[in-house]
């Protein structure tokens, strides 16, 4: 059922949003030495990956070795392990006796709210922690079955190390499974506990790892993350509810979402947390009636989706407080209580139907989902129709729209996206380098300077206004920028940084250099490119060009 719901994606799915990063232009997946960088080294500034998950791109370093740049594998792969990890928690279901097991895992598997895990490579992440999770569930089931076996207990250890180096979202995981050892013997006692320890230590480190790759590698810091508690609070409350909502109503599925206005002097937003509140207190009230069950589906739910509800930075909260693939795993609480009390409830003839209608509607409504993420101008336009006021999928879209040579459109998105944010020096960065494919030279230098003037530490306008003043002939003008934008990146360190970019500027750096003269800065500049970038072909030309210009004999 899953492979054929998800045929969109294996046969019409390319590559979107930070795929480029993950994959495409991730110069470790073609080199021999990639797997050791990925294992060894964190940030792109350092020759590593944007986030520290080894497991998860290693397997992008097989299959760019298997298959290059063809993204149909890379699909593939993810459906695959999607599948799997789905029969995994079939057979989870069944060992733990739970009413509705096949359809539980079956809604899970093809609910659309799981296509963004699926469609998207970038979340092999997601769908590869997801398999190990589950086989590291049932390797501890087996051996809490059969104790003596302790090559069971080293297979659970092992699986769940691996999810937490494919997505640190697996920490969960030892406190699933004490939730599930509550549930069926009434008790935890400390010989359920001590076999966990291990688990929960590594766990920690690996989420505190994370945490620390957000804030400054990734860049999840800085003003648009400065929220008090009792901000953090209001908006964890209130993305469970809309987690819950999208579970049981799939409806308006979005890329990106709107993000909320957060205001803890707003006595309406603390409904929403209240709510929760009163809703897991009154759960929790039910224990005298041997309802377990439903305590340990919420709390799995909740507590699963604990790292995505904005007590922990992380850089999508940028654009959105919520997103699709943050309830993957999360998502499996919810769907299972659901279906068991549906099964629970309704006559034999009634279940029936319930198992037929219900995985064949939400199967429909995945192959339609997978249409948006085709490629990033589906994927955008699919955003914007369905979140018109975000300004970041505007400024996206125009991007895509300019690089088609979609102008008008283009601008109509960008002059969008300024009256939702004008503040952001981003797109005023981006509105110049429209007026220079219009050929309007002035005014883009003016919004290049806006934009400068709005985030003076923002390198990105710059570097295009260092290449407009070279084209235009002031090559001491270019350089001055280029030397602005590579000192805003060193002062950042390993956040923000990419390597592509930077060595595109030092080679630019050079050939100005080399136009007014100064050969020795020129080699200086080429050889800071290939630092960055040893094997970046323009510096490598260019170095080796002027080398010979220099030492004709050498």
């Amino acid at each position: 059922m899953t492979l054929l719901a998800y045929l969109p994606a294996a046969t019409r799915c390319g590559w979107i949003w930070d795929d480029d990063y993950y994959v495409t232009r991730n110069a470790n997946l073609r080199d021999a030495r990639g797997p050791v960088n990925i294992w060894t080294k964190i940030g792109l500034a350092n020759g590593g990956t944007p986030q520290y998950y080894p497991v998860t791109h290693t397997t992008f370093w097989l299959e760019y070795h298997l298959w290059e740049l063809h993204p149909s594998g890379y699909h593939v792969i993810n459906i695959l392990l999607h599948a799997a990890s789905a029969v995994m928690l079939w057979i989870v279901l069944k060992k733990l006796d739970v009413c509705g097991a096949w359809l539980a895992a079956a809604v899970w598997s093809l609910h659309p709210v799981n296509v963004e895990s699926i469609a998207w490579v970038t979340e092999r992440k997601n769908v590869l922690s997801g398999f190990f999770y589950f086989a590291a569930m049932l390797a501890y089931l087996r051996w809490q079955a059969r104790a003596d076996e302790k090559r069971w207990y080293a297979l659970a250890l092992a699986c769940f190390v691996c999810a937490l180096l494919s997505k640190s979202v697996a920490a969960s995981l030892p406190a699933v499974i004490l939730l599930i050892v509550w549930w069926k013997r009434g008790a935890v006692r400390w010989r359920d506990l001590a076999p966990l320890l291990p688990m929960f230590v590594l766990g920690a480190a690996m989420g505190w790892l994370t945490g620390h790759v957000e804030r400054h590698y990734v860049g999840a810091q800085g003003p648009e993350f400065d929220f008090s508690i009792a901000q953090r609070v209001l908006i964890a409350g209130r993305a469970v509810w809309f987690y819950a909502c999208k579970l049981i109503w799939p409806a308006k599925l979005s890329f990106i979402y709107t993000r909320w206005n957060v205001d803890a002097r707003d006595p309406l937003q603390w409904l929403f947390p209240l709510a929760l509140v009163a809703t897991i207190a009154g759960v929790v009230a039910s224990f005298r009636h041997n309802r377990r069950g439903i305590v340990v589906a919420i709390l799995f739910f909740c507590g699963t989706l604990l790292p995505a509800l904005g007590f922990v930075n992380v850089l999508p909260m940028r654009y959105s407080f919520v997103a699709d693939h943050f309830q993957y795993i999360a998502g499996i609480g919810l769907i299972v209580l659901i279906v068991s009390l549906l099964i629970t409830l309704l006559p034999p003839k009634g279940r029936w139907i319930v198992r037929v209608v219900l995985p064949l509607t939400l199967a429909i409504l995945t192959w339609r989902r997978q249409a948006a993420f085709a490629g990033l101008e589906s994927l955008w336009a699919d955003t914007v129709a369905k979140n018109p006021t975000g300004w970041m999928p505007r400024l996206n879209y125009a991007k895509v729209l300019m690089g088609e040579h979609r102008l008008a459109v283009a601008a109509d998105q960008l002059d969008a996206a300024a009256k939702l944010k004008p503040d952001s020096a981003e797109i005023a960065s981006v509105r110049a380098s429209l007026f220079v494919q219009q050929g309007q030279t002035r005014r883009a230098i003016d919004e290049f300077d806006r934009a400068i003037e709005l985030e003076p530490r923002f390198a990105e306008p710059h570097v295009h206004l260092g290449e407009l003043l070279r084209r235009g002939g002031d090559v001491t003008g270019a350089i001055g920028q280029f030397r602005l934008a590579i000192d805003i990146w060193q002062s950042f360190g390993p956040a923000f940084a990419d390597p592509d970019s930077a060595a595109a500027v030092y080679n630019n750096l050079g050939t100005c250099y080399e136009q007014i003269g100064d050969a020795a800065a020129a080699l200086d500049a080429y050889e800071s490119a290939l630092r960055l970038r040893p094997k970046f072909e323009p510096a490598m030309k260019n170095r080796d060009r002027l080398r010979r210009a220099v030492s004709p004999s050498s």
